[in-house]
């Protein structure tokens, strides 16, 4: 899908800063959703599934609960639906997503959130990402 379809789509929470989402220390909202169209295509749902999981079962929720809006109730937003999907697929169960949604919105919690960005932004190959990210990539590598 191409960005200007992407665009063309209605997000919630349009009226809030960053649409109610709250992107990593460092990234901006437009870096955060090239990470998820970036690892779209290239894991098929199943592994994305199966990577996400190990991500979520390796968290100890710190009982914060702060909230990051991801999407309408359908899926459709700023991401992938089909990642938005899998998203909600392996983080509901563990109660990491509410179940019931306000404003007919997705959220997650932020900590796990950004836990999972940072993972996608590992599966994302550097030839894909621009210059910021790439360095962002590095320094995870690196462990700084």
């Amino acid at each position: 899908m191409s960005l200007q379809n992407r665009k063309a789509r209605p997000v919630p929470l349009e009226q809030y800063e960053d649409y109610g989402d709250i992107p990593p220390e460092g990234m901006d909202l437009e870096e955060v959703e090239l990470i998820w169209w970036t690892v779209a295509p290239r894991l098929s749902k199943k592994e994305l599934r199966k990577r996400l999981k190990i991500v979520a079962d390796g968290y100890r929720d710190a009982g914060r609960f702060r909230y990051a809006a991801v999407s309408d109730a359908q899926g459709r937003g700023r991401y992938p639906r089909g990642v938005i999907n899998v998203l909600k697929q392996v983080l509901k169960p563990r109660g990491l997503m509410p179940l019931d949604t306000a404003d007919d919105v997705l959220y997650v919690q932020v900590e796990i959130w950004h836990l999972c960005i940072s993972k996608a932004l590992e599966w994302c190959p550097p030839n894909a990402l621009p210059r910021k990210l790439r360095g962002i990539k590095v320094e995870a590598d690196l462990g700084l």
